[in-house]
């Protein structure tokens, strides 16, 4: 079956109105919490190691000691946070500004994924501690949850970036930065009215 290219073109606009970026969002910010709150505890096992290690470090006297349990890769629910907070970002940017949405392809203005950037550019006020934390969260989203390196060196002030030692009392203040500025965010996206959506099922008739 041949689609013409004005449904295609119509499609593909629909698909960028503001909601469509706001459910995504919504979608994107439960899949983190389940992956954030079952990594809790392995983050408690791996903080009971920590401070055991600590203990042994002090009076031990040693230059270094093992923490005898796996640190946990919680770095994949922080990138689909920061998902869900690209997409919400976004969102209020097309709700604003319906010349973003185009037929033939995405705007250069939504095709990063710099959280800071795309925060101002929708509205969304950040204090020092909100940047910090999402500079750190656009670095999760691009690489460090994915790849074990970046694309190259140029990215020294961030490799090693302090919230990388991720242990449960970060892990949780990270999280409620989070969601203040998702909470945010949303108050600035148009009202959503809920509606049963369907998908649809086409058949063809001999």
């Amino acid at each position: 079956m041949q689609i013409d290219n004005e449904f295609l073109q119509s499609n593909f606009q629909y698909f960028q109105e503001w909601h469509h970026w706001h459910d995504k969002a919504i979608s994107l910010r439960k899949t983190a919490i389940v992956l954030y709150r079952n990594s809790i505890p392995e983050l408690r096992k791996y903080d009971k190691a920590y401070r055991v290690a600590q203990k042994e470090l002090k009076l031990k006297k040693r230059i270094v000691v093992p923490i005898r349990y796996p640190h946990p890769d919680v770095l994949p629910a922080f990138s689909i946070y920061g998902s869900a907070l690209e997409n919400a970002f976004k969102g209020i940017m097309v709700s604003k500004d319906k010349k973003l949405i185009s037929a033939t392809r995405l705007s250069k203005s939504l095709e990063g994924h710099n959280l800071i950037k795309l925060a101002h550019s929708a509205g969304v006020s950040l204090s020092p501690k909100e940047e910090y934390v999402l500079h750190w969260v656009t670095e999760v989203l691009i690489w460090k949850a994915r790849y074990s390196t970046p694309l190259d060196i140029e990215r020294p002030t961030h490799f090693f970036h302090k919230l990388d030692d991720v242990r449960l009392t970060s892990a949780r203040m990270c999280i409620q930065v989070l969601d203040d500025v998702f909470a945010r965010a949303k108050r600035a996206m148009p009202r959503r009215v809920k509606r049963f959506k369907f998908d649809v099922l086409g058949g063809s008739y001999e």
